[in-house]
């Protein structure tokens, strides 16, 4: 199958920057200009959760949305609440 290969290790690749604590090796720099560090190491961490093989570990979408919300409403970009009704 075309790109299997190439996205394990991309999977892999992000997994083990971020046990590693190297996430800065793999964030565009277009990003680190345009949010703060600890926001980009937040989304960073719901992804990697998302991620968890094992689906009990995984957030459920709701749980994303809210932490996405929570993120922009930091930023001063809130989503519409009517937006979030849709995952429940």
């Amino acid at each position: 199958m075309f790109g299997s290969q190439e996205k394990r290790g991309l999977f892999s690749y992000f997994m083990s920057s971020m046990e590693e604590n190297h996430l800065v090796v793999i964030v565009d720099d277009e990003i680190g200009k345009d949010y703060p560090k600890d926001e980009v190491v937040t989304f960073a961490q719901l992804a990697k959760r998302s991620l968890n093989l094992d689906e009990r570990y995984r957030p459920t979408m709701k749980e994303v949305a809210v932490e996405l919300e929570r993120l922009r409403t930091r930023q001063g970009d809130c989503i519409p609440i009517d937006q979030l009704k849709q995952y429940e």
